[in-house]
């Protein structure tokens, strides 16, 4: 690549100010926090046999844990091969093209301001909600319940405040130095961890039989349907049409729902300038994360299903969606939560297990905000080295290395967001942010993964990365490109083929598949945007193209 002759002139300085302070143990709770574990296992809990009743849920999730293992490869080797913060914009940029690399990481940024203000909102739409709706059923009080599900509306004064708090003082947090931020993140895991333990031993001691009575207690005292009639009401759930393969259709419609949760240990690559023996907190991070996230989501099924059973979990989901036809007066699901650790609530039957069950899911919830952030901000600081935004972009605290002026930027755009979501979140339940990621950032990570050995460009710093391995001449991280781009294709197909993952979602009150017009929208714009600035950068004497012929400065 070019000599450092060329870097001066063309980079915004010599060095980003960013320091090397996260350890492996670091880059692992920051990948688990991305995942979110908790919130992962509730979703495939709930979702994968209520969307995909008839599946084979657990081969469908060692399926899309084995392709997701490629996935996080090709993150960990163009960690180790190009240690720089900015994740895909970095990598894509070098490998493939710098359009596709500033489109890709401009889709990414654009949808996590949406993530930013919804996920926000899911620290007390689910994480305090399901504490109190515990509390109340233990303590047989009413009015919790009616708080309860009063905080899951985001226009709520309450939830719109503690949400806005959430996110400024996230910013905050950040602006202060990541080795703050390190800290919070690992009390967080670390209570996550716990409550999943926790549950996994409620699970793990109670009987079907023994559920089923503890079931029938709530239910007459809360006035719901019995575990009979919920088992019952599976049969209503209404049949997945039009997916192909038979049964192998649906088992491998585990691999979108699954997806969401073991698809997302790769945040560690956007802070690879600020990782400590990059190639090996890389590895233990991304690699690390999704194994152990694997294990979990699958562990935590097999145990949650084993005492709930899966028909159980099919009528929950057919009366949560009204699919039986079933009322019990504007709650047609009966129960104040759908997730699984409300379940093991009921069954640990006291205030202290429902507060270890309770903030352990806040916590798998709290960074969210936070890691939009830390995202945001080290890809803008990215594109400010390159110039393709102002340099105000990349302004680093000499006190805390940080991006401060972009915190300062996200910290107004995502609140405003937060608003707009707030008060038009019905306009939005369609919205999945999923499609933009694989569009915007996974297909072309994996892209980048296959031309990384071979391109003129990038094949030397592959070679010197330490993690040039191969097969039969062949490189493994090509090869885990191949499989992580195919894998990323039959997720998008499914996104866009099925209504009920969101994508192409038929009852949106916009317009039917408004995600995909509007990931498609976004993506246009930023490749339109890159080659706006080359030609404005070209007129004012600088060359950007200059900058993508080597690796950013540290």
């Amino acid at each position: 690549m070019g000599g450092r002759s060329q870097q001066k002139r063309v980079f915004l300085r010599e060095s980003t100010g960013l320091v090397r302070e996260m350890k492996p143990r670091d880059a692992l709770y920051m990948n688990f926090l991305n995942m979110s574990i908790g919130l992962g296992v509730a979703w495939v809990i709930f979702w994968g046999p209520g969307i995909y009743p008839g599946a084979d849920v657990e081969l469908g999730l060692l399926i899309c844990l084995v392709c997701c293992m490629f996935g996080m490869f090709c993150f960990a080797t163009l960690t180790a091969a190009m240690p720089r913060s900015g994740g895909d914009y970095v990598f894509v940029s070098r490998c493939l093209h710098p359009s596709l690399g500033f489109m890709a990481s401009w889709t990414w940024v654009s949808w996590n301001i949406v993530w930013c203000g919804v996920l926000g909102t899911w620290v007390v739409t689910w994480g305090l909600r399901d504490l109190l709706a515990m509390l109340a059923v233990l303590e047989n009080d009413p009015n919790l319940i009616a708080w309860a599900n009063d905080l899951s509306q985001p226009d709520n004064p309450i939830t719109l405040t503690i949400t806005s708090l959430v996110v400024v003082l996230s910013s905050i947090m950040l602006a202060l130095g990541l080795k703050v931020y390190i800290k919070v993140q690992a009390v967080c895991a670390i209570l996550g961890l716990v409550m999943l333990l926790v549950a996994a031993l409620l699970f793990a001691n109670t009987s079907n039989a023994e559920w089923e009575a503890t079931w029938n207690e709530y239910a007459e005292q809360q006035g719901t349907v019995s575990y009979d009639a919920t088992v019952t009401d599976a049969a209503a759930d209404f049949p997945t049409s039009g997916l192909p393969f038979g049964e192998w259709g649906l088992t491998l419609g585990m691999l979108p729902v699954g997806f969401w949760v073991l698809a997302y240990p790769y945040f560690s690559a956007y802070m690879g300038g600020e990782l400590k023996r990059a190639k090996t907190t890389a590895f233990i991070g991304n690699m690390g994360g999704v194994m152990i996230g694997g294990i979990f989501v699958i562990g935590m099924y097999a145990l949650v299903t084993n005492t709930l059973s899966e028909e159980f979990i099919i009528g929950t989901y057919a009366q949560y969606y009204d699919y039986t036809g079933w009322d019990s007066g504007g709650n047609v699901y009966g129960m104040p939560s759908q997730w699984f650790n409300f379940h093991a609530g009921l069954i640990g039957g006291n205030t202290a297990v429902a507060y270890i069950l309770g903030v352990g899911m806040i916590g798998w919830l709290l960074m969210y905000p936070a890691l939009a952030y830390l995202g945001q901000t080290r890809a803008t600081l990215a594109w400010s080295f390159d110039r393709l935004i102002p340099a105000w972009f990349g302004k680093v605290s000499d006190r805390w290395h940080t991006p401060i002026n972009a915190i300062i930027f996200f910290t107004v755009v995502n609140w405003i967001y937060l608003l707009i979501y707030a008060f038009t979140f019905t306009y939005q339940q369609s919205f999945t942010a999923q499609l933009g990621q694989i569009l915007g950032t996974f297909l072309f990570v994996g892209l980048a993964a296959i031309a990384l050995p071979y391109r003129r460009r990038t094949k030397p710093i592959y070679e010197a990365s330490g993690a040039n391995w191969k097969i039969g001449g062949v490189p493994i991280v090509a090869i885990a490109g191949v499989v992580w781009v195919a894998f990323d294709l039959i997720c998008l197909w499914y996104f866009l083929i099925d209504p009920n993952l969101g994508a192409s979602d038929e009852w949106s009150e916009i317009t039917p598949h408004f995600s995909v017009f509007l990931t498609f929208g976004i993506m246009f714009a930023g490749f339109a945007y890159y080659w706006a600035i080359r030609w404005h950068r070209k007129r004012q004497g600088i060359d950007v193209d200059l900058a993508f012929k080597e690796l950013p400065p540290e």
